[in-house]
């Protein structure tokens, strides 16, 4: 998903670091890795920034919520659906 951000401005430098605390992340999870309060903080520090970095290249609330489909609209959509012969 990252990767499609690119295009957009998504630097390499974010890129890598986000798959390194993503990396992170399953090593503490799934290998029970210990991690000290300090080292607990500058993680979610690093996470915080990666989003941010991340915010800055979605588009406005305004523009994305111009894209979702209305609940009248989705409800037209899905009783348009065909479900004979199911």
């Amino acid at each position: 998903m990252l990767r499609a951000l690119e295009p957009q401005g998504l630097s390499r430098n974010i890129y890598s670091m986000a798959r390194q605390l993503q990396q992170m992340r399953a090593e503490i999870n799934h290998e029970g890795v210990s991690v000290s309060r300090g080292a607990a903080e500058d993680f979610v520090a690093a996470c915080e920034f990666v989003t941010s970095k991340i915010v800055e290249l979605a588009p406005s609330a305004a523009e994305w919520a111009a894209n979702v489909p209305s609940q009248s609209r989705l409800d037209r959509e899905l009783n348009s659906i065909s479900t004979e012969g199911l």
